[in-house]
C-alpha cells in the first residue's frame, strides 16, 4: 500500500514515519510538512535515515495526496478537517491522529476543541479508532478517527466497569486538590483537565510534571496537611541541541518579549498581561526559564526594559 502523511515533520508526524517503515505491506510515498518542505527526512530525522534515504517533504497541499491508498493526518487539532473533505473522495482510507472528527456532535467542539466545526457533515461517517472496542466497525471503514493518549487509557480502564454496571457512566470530577466525587478516590494523571488556581480557569496540561504536581496535591489532601503552593505548570523537550523549557500557560497575552538572539539559538520568549509575566519559553537558556517560572509565581509586575536586556541578569530582573 501507498501512504502518504500530512504533517510529516512534527513529533507526532516522525513517530508515525518510524513505525510505517516497519511495517512489510506499506511504503510512504509522500510526507508533507509545510515547516519543512524541501527539506530531506534524513536530513531533519537522522534516525529514519535508513528507511527514508530520498523522501523529501512537501508543502501541505491535499491534491499532492490523491490516488494513494491511505493518507495518515498528523496536524495540530483544528486543521485536519480542511483537508479530509478533498481527501474522502479521493483516498479509500483516511486516518486523522488530532481530534477534528472524535466527536460527533458538532456543537462540541467549541466547548472541548475551541473552535465551530467546518465539516460537520463528516462526523457521522468516522470510525473512532479504539480497536478493543470497534473492531467490527473499523473493518473496512473508510474514515478513522484516532482517539487521544488519555482517553484510550481512561475507557479501556473504565469500560469493563461501565459493561458491568459498577458505575455509572456520567463522568468523574476531579478538584484541584485530585479529589473525585467518590471521597475515598483520588484520580491524577499527565494529560488530566483540571483546575489551575493561578490563572482562575480549567487547563489540561499534558506533561510529567503535571501528574506529579497533582500527586502532591492528592498526598496533602489525604494526609490532611494544607495544599501546596499554586504550581506554575513547566514542561520541557530536548531537540537534538536545543533545549526547550516551557513554564505558565499564555493566557490573556497583551505583549510578548523576547530576550536573547533567536539566531544564536540562545533565547527566551516572555508573554506578559498588564506587566505580569504569564509564560515564558526558553531555548538554550536555562536562567531565564527558572527565572520566568519564579516571577510567573509571584504575580509581580516587572520592569520590562530590565526584562529585555540580556546583560542585566534573571536574579537582577527578580529582585
Amino acid at each position: 500500500m501507498r501512504i502518504g502523511v500530512a504533517g510529516a515533520s512534527g513529533y507526532l508526524g516522525a513517530e508515525l514515519l518510524r513505525l510505517l517503515a516497519g511495517h512489510p505491506s506499506l511504503e510512504v510515498a509522500v510526507a508533507q510538512a509545510d515547516t519543512s518542505a524541501g527539506i530531506q527526512v534524513a536530513t531533519l530525522y537522522p534516525n529514519l535515515a535508513p528507511e527514508y534515504r530520498d523522501l523529501v517533504f512537501s508543502p501541505l497541499d491535499p491534491a499532492g495526496l490523491h490516488g494513494l491508498d491511505a493518507v495518515f493526518i498528523a496536524l495540530p487539532s483544528g486543521r485536519s478537517q480542511d483537508l479530509v473533505p478533498a481527501l474522502a473522495r479521493s483516498v479509500p482510507l483516511v486516518v486523522d491522529l488530532g481530534g477534528d472528527f472524535r466527536l460527533r456532535d458538532p456543537s462540541l467542539y467549541p466547548v472541548w476543541y475551541g473552535f465551530e466545526h467546518r465539516a460537520p457533515e463528516l462526523l457521522g461517517r468516522f470510525v473512532y479508532g479504539l480497536p478493543e472496542l470497534f473492531r467490527h466497525e473499523l473493518a473496512g471503514a473508510p474514515l478513522v478517527a484516532a482517539p487521544g493518549c488519555y482517553v484510550t487509557a481512561a475507557t479501556l480502564a473504565l469500560a469493563p466497569l461501565v459493561k458491568e454496571g459498577l458505575i455509572e457512566p456520567t463522568g468523574v470530577i476531579v478538584d484541584e486538590a485530585a479529589r473525585t466525587s467518590d471521597p475515598s478516590i483520588f484520580a491524577i494523571g499527565d494529560v488530566t483537565l483540571r483546575p489551575m488556581p493561578l490563572y482562575n480557569r480549567m487547563f489540561r496540561p499534558e506533561s510529567v510534571p503535571s501528574a506529579l504536581e497533582q500527586a502532591k496535591q492528592a498526598a496533602c489532601a489525604i494526609a490532611g496537611r494544607p495544599p501546596p503552593p499554586h504550581e506554575v505548570p513547566w514542561n520541557w523537550s530536548d531537540q537534538y541541541d536545543l533545549k526547550m523549557q516551557l513554564a505558565g500557560l499564555p493566557f490573556d497575552v497583551d505583549e510578548v518579549l523576547v530576550r536573547g538572539d533567536p539566531a544564536n539559538a540562545h533565547f527566551a520568549v516572555f508573554h506578559l498581561h498588564q506587566g505580569m509575566i504569564q509564560a515564558v519559553e526558553a531555548v538554550n537558556a536555562p536562567a531565564e526559564f527558572m527565572g520566568g517560572r519564579q516571577l510567573i509565581g509571584s504575580r509581580r509586575v516587572i520592569a520590562r526594559e530590565r526584562l529585555a536586556d540580556p546583560s542585566i541578569s534573571m536574579k537582577e530582573v527578580a529582585a
